[in-house]
C-alpha cells in the first residue's frame, strides 16, 4: 500500500508522519484491496483536523475526517482510523454476502 501524509499549516514531524503509516497499515486487516493512503493532517491556533482517504480496488474510496479543539493529532488519526474501520468492515461484510 501506498500512504503519504501531508501537513497543512504545520512543518512535518517523523514521529507523527511514522504513527499515521502504522495506524493506516493495520487497515488491511478489513479490506485487502486498498491501494494508497492519503493522510492529511492541519493544526492551526487550538484546532486539530485529520483526514484519510483509501483508494481501493475495483474503484472505490473511503473518506474520513475528524476534526477537534484543543486535541492533539494522534487522537484525531485514531477517531479516523475508527471511522475507516467500520467503513471498511461493512464493505467486506457487503461484498461477502453476495
Amino acid at each position: 500500500m501506498n500512504i503519504s501524509v501531508n501537513f497543512r499549516h504545520m512543518s512535518s514531524h517523523d514521529n507523527i508522519s511514522e504513527y499515521a503509516e502504522e495506524k493506516v497499515t493495520r487497515l488491511n486487516k478489513y479490506y485487502d484491496g486498498i491501494q494508497s493512503a492519503e493522510v492529511i493532517l492541519d493544526h492551526q491556533g487550538r484546532h486539530a483536523k485529520a483526514e484519510i482517504i483509501l483508494s481501493a480496488k475495483p474503484k472505490h474510496t473511503f473518506v474520513a475526517h475528524f476534526e477537534e479543539e484543543n486535541s492533539d493529532l494522534t487522537s484525531c488519526i485514531d477517531h479516523c482510523v475508527d471511522k475507516l474501520a467500520k467503513q471498511l468492515r461493512k464493505f467486506s461484510d457487503k461484498i461477502h454476502a453476495h
